[in-house]
């Protein structure tokens, strides 16, 4: 009987185009990966590093049994981030009391994985500081990088990535000219614009032309293509004489560099002046855009030439068209971005035309409104209906916040911080949610926002289990209530649950009198403000106080009241903590059944937003249940799994108390613990680590292709996760 393959588990994308002529070069960098520990594909932007990087990857992946993870920089303009990038990209969560770097080092001691960095020239200092501390903290671990110059680490291998192999010069047989990779490229992707483009005798030598004169870079090829559908490939070859043209300073004499900023500029020179306009403003976004944000940056008032912000989406059209832009459609959302070496090129012309500043500033202020319109719908009614959304536009929220901090413009910088903290805290962001309030709140702003700052980084170093430090600055908070006058008054709720942190600060620290006091004060505070999702959280921290300080009837009675006012405005994130917190006072009065459904709610919700430490923490609670009724092997079971995930999240408190439970059951972890999936669900979720398709696992397990589908749903469900590769890393760390 064949032995079974070996999972593969991974988060790289699957391929929107065809490979072409890198077979040979796979497999040399390959070995390389295999004998160095650090391998960088090195080489001009188009060149081809990401993609050679990518088929390396999946061409090694079965030798890394704890997977091959991609980190994307490119859109990443914070060398503080890289490492929370990469711990995201290898699912190692937040630690209190660590630092990421920390954590990630103890995250990857022992685990034998390929991490591929992508894009690292602009962040090369910090990528090699990072890379260079875990090869020495790691030593199973192996890194492929990408970037335009080495990263200068010790025992680096530098391999520089060629251009797409050419015509010979005076080749003139059409099978010949063919058999160039360049040439193959540029026919697959002119095909994708007309399918009946062909090599011909006819054709041959312009076809060869291009590739020559674009010195077979792929991103020229590709932009050379697209023009298929418009110019003759012998109109192509013959305009490409007026746009190759030497480029002084810097990296531009580099000649292959020259030959890419040359097609750049070719196509660039196609454009329509209101085209050029709406491309170079487009480069200040850093990930996906959407029209209405781009309607926003690209007929802002500030420019001198302003657009119709009506005329954009026929603008941005035409540049998805040139492939300029990208273009995906998301749910019944159309998204866009830039390449990145398409975006620096364009932030090039967005500087020199001198609108950098305005573009930037137009981006903020759309980011802001965004994030508050969100923010106030979800103050009405639904906070789930905006965790997906504000998750998509993490990476121009940070750029905003750049913005506004270069600015010193602390109070639209706070005010940002603020209306993005509620889904950053449900995606695990909360270390650096931290630094950007710490960075804000040196700088000038009103009384009300700075007021709402100090209290939200009150709660976030009371998430980190800071007493002392959310102590501080929840007083800060609190002491700012009396300046606020006129409309600002309604913002006086913010003292009142600044009164109810630093009060569950207290009671951690015993100062049970002080702790019933400032709790009582600041849930009459925001009962009297009528604002009900602050009151449904200060319920939820009267009941920590009440519980903490021996009420235990009391903190049922607060919880309970507060759940439901959570679940009025579907607030996922805080329901599932006030659940949790109602399931440990029952577990107090000894009402374990009941405690025991609070627990299992929570985790639900915790799995559904994709809150994996919350998971292991309810999975722990259920534990604890479990062991208070005597179920001792469910107790086990319930031990194992947040033990498992707490591990593969890099939650030390949670996994500590796991490790405890078990050890006072006298048991040792359960390997194969699935977090409450069937036998059924884990002979799946093993299937998907290997890579399989959903027909192929209804093959292998002879069902339909719907029902394999219905279970990777309810998988993903269950863990909190939302792709394949999460489930592949979640497998690896049961298999540890």
């Amino acid at each position: 009987m064949e032995e079974p393959r070996a999972a593969v588990r991974h988060n790289l994308p699957a391929e929107g185009t065809a490979f072409m002529g890198r077979d040979a070069q796979v497999g040399e960098v390959g070995r390389l990966v295999g004998t160095s520990r650090l391998v960088t594909l090195v080489g001009a932007g188009g060149v081809g590093k990401t993609r050679l990087a990518l088929r390396i990857a999946a061409a090694v992946a079965r030798d890394f049994p704890d997977g091959v993870w991609l980190a994307q920089l490119a859109g990443l303009r914070d060398a503080d981030l890289v490492a929370t990038e990469v711990a995201e990209a290898v699912g190692v969560g937040a630690e209190p009391g660590r630092t990421v770097d920390d954590t990630l080092r103890a995250a990857l001691a022992a685990r034998r994985i390929l991490l591929v960095l992508d894009n690292c020239e602009h962040l090369v200092a910090a990528c090699a500081s990072l890379v260079a501390a875990l090869l020495a903290h790691a030593p199973a671990l192996r890194v492929l990088a990408t970037s335009r110059e080495p990263l200068r680490v010790e025992g680096e291998v530098i391999w520089r990535v060629p251009s797409l192999a050419v015509p010979a010069d005076r080749a003139e047989d059409p099978l010949e000219i063919g058999d160039a990779a360049s040439v193959q490229l540029l026919i697959d992707r002119a095909r994708a614009r007309e399918p009946a483009f062909g090599l011909t005798p006819a054709n041959a030598a312009a076809v060869a032309d291009v590739c020559r004169r674009l010195d077979g870079v792929p991103l020229a090829i590709e932009l050379a293509a697209a023009r298929i559908s418009a110019l003759s490939v012998e109109q192509i070859a013959t305009r490409l004489d007026g746009a190759l043209r030497l480029l002084g300073g810097g990296a531009r004499t580099v000649p292959r560099q020259q030959t890419l900023l040359a097609t750049l500029d070719w196509s660039h020179a196609l454009l329509a002046e209101p085209e050029r306009a709406v491309f170079r403003r487009l480069a200040v976004f850093p990930a996906w855009f959407g029209l209405a944000a781009a309607e926003a940056v690209c007929g802002a008032p500030a420019y001198p030439d302003r657009l119709d912000p009506s005329d954009v989406l026929s603008l941005v059209a035409a540049l998805v068209d040139k492939s300029l832009v990208v273009a995906t459609v998301s749910g019944i959302e159309a998204r866009y971005r830039l390449l990145e070496v398409v975006r620096q090129y364009a932030r090039e012309r967005l500087a020199a035309a001198g609108e950098e500043a305005a573009a930037r500033s137009a981006h903020a202020a759309a980011v802001l409104t965004a994030a508050e319109d969100l923010d106030r719908t979800a103050q009405r009614g639904s906070r789930a209906a905006g965790l997906d959304a504000a998750e998509a536009e993490v990476d121009d929220a940070r750029a905003a916040l750049a913005w506004f901090a270069e600015q010193r413009d602390g109070d639209r910088g706070l005010r940002l911080a603020c209306a993005i903290i509620w889904p950053w805290m449900a995606a695990g962001r909360v270390p650096e949610a931290r630094r950007w309030f710490e960075q804000l709140l040196r700088l000038d702003a009103l009384p009300v926002s700075r007021m709402r700052g100090l209290m939200l980084a009150a709660g976030l170093a009371m998430l980190d289990e800071e007493a002392d430090a959310a102590t501080e600055l929840g007083h800060r908070a609190i002491a700012l209530e009396p300046e606020l006058r006129g409309p600002d008054r309604e913002w006086a709720w913010c003292a009142a649950e600044a009164k109810l942190i630093v009060a569950v600060a207290a009671a951690n620290r015993g100062e049970h009198n002080e702790a019933r006091v400032l709790a009582d004060d600041g849930l009459a505070g925001l009962r009297r403000a009528g604002h009900e999702l602050a009151l449904g959280r200060g319920l939820m921290g009267a009941g920590v106080v009440a519980r903490l300080t021996g009420d235990a009837a009391a903190a049922v009675a607060l919880d309970e009241e507060g759940a439901a006012t959570l679940r009025r405005h579907d607030d996922p994130y805080y329901l599932a903590h006030s659940l949790s917190n109602l399931g440990l006072a029952l577990m107090a009065l000894g009402h374990h059944d009941r405690a025991e459904r609070q627990f299992r709610e929570s985790l639900t919700l915790r799995q559904t937003i994709g809150d994996r430490p919350g998971a292991a923490r309810s999975l722990r609670d259920l534990g604890h249940a479990a062991a208070a009724r005597g179920r001792v092997s469910a107790a086990r079971a319930r031990y194992g799994e947040a033990l498992a995930l707490a591990r593969a999240v890099g939650d030390r408190l949670t996994a500590a108390d796991a490790e405890a439970a078990l050890a006072r059951l006298g048991a040792q972890p359960e390997a194969g613990a699935g977090a409450g999936l069937t036998p059924r669900e884990r002979e799946v979720a093993a299937l998907v680590a290997r890579g399989y398709s959903n027909r192929r696992i209804a093959d292998e397990l002879v069902v339909a292709a719907g029902t394999a589908g219905l279970h990777v749903k309810h998988i993903l469900a269950k863990l909190g996760f939302r792709s394949r590769a999460q489930i592949a890393a979640w497998v690896a760390s049961q298999e540890r």
